[in-house]
């Protein structure tokens, strides 16, 4: 299943701008952002015309902008979800860290647990969100990270005598370490001789565990 099956629904025939989509969050994911190239897309995909993503997105920026969007709104939108779920259910004013920490990480755990496309794009997003990948944060900062945002800001709550500058290095620790450990564990998953490790259940709790850890590690 590729990003028109996930994300718009099912199709028998995928158009192509879907097949464009789903070969380049593949390549991106094994050869990286940057060493990605025009031909090497259309070849995945398929396309005999050169011209495709020209066509559909503009160039190569513009298709990982569209790749961006598909995904990153549909964890917010998932996110979103879960996190007034977890507000119906419990009192605003007290909702645990770890319990939101839940509401960030298992959208992406879960999908990328089960769903090899999903898997590709968790390999996409460590790529996204370290440094090398600043110059594509723009693309959805502020665009699609609405939920993101919220959830912290009730966590900031949680913790509010520590320095905002140390605040602001957890949160970003937080995130460099979960989407790591997410890429590595599905990077770990696709090799041929792979070791069995923590079952998923047990890898989402102990994920949830540390990175709540990280944001209230005694200062």
């Amino acid at each position: 299943m590729g990003v028109a099956d996930t994300v718009s629904g099912s199709r028998d025939k995928p158009d192509t701008r879907a097949s464009l989509l789903n070969a380049a969050e593949s390549l991106f994911a094994s050869n990286g952002i940057d060493n990605t190239s025009v031909r090497e897309v259309n070849q995945l995909a398929a396309q005999r015309n050169t011209s495709a993503i020209r066509y559909h997105f503009g160039g190569m920026p513009g298709l990982l902008e569209a790749l961006i969007e598909e995904r990153m709104s549909a964890l917010d939108r998932a996110r979103s979800v879960a996190l007034t779920r977890l507000e119906n259910e419990s009192d605003t004013q007290r909702l645990g860290v770890h319990a939101l920490a839940g509401v960030l990480l298992h959208p992406l755990i879960d999908r990328a647990e089960t769903n090899e496309s999903w898997a590709c794009w968790a390999r996409v997003l460590s790529q996204l969100i370290s440094v090398r990948g600043q110059e594509h944060r723009v693309l959805w900062e502020g665009r699609f990270d609405q939920t993101t945002r919220r959830v912290f800001a009730v966590m900031r709550k949680q913790a509010p005598a520590m320095p905002a500058v140390l605040w602001q290095q957890r949160v970003s620790d937080f995130m460099l370490f979960t989407t790591g450990s997410i890429c590595e564990r599905v990077e770990r998953r696709s090799q041929p001789d792979a070791k069995r490790g923590l079952s998923a259940a047990r890898y989402r709790e102990n994920l949830i565990q540390t990175a709540t850890a990280i944001l209230l590690a005694p200062v």
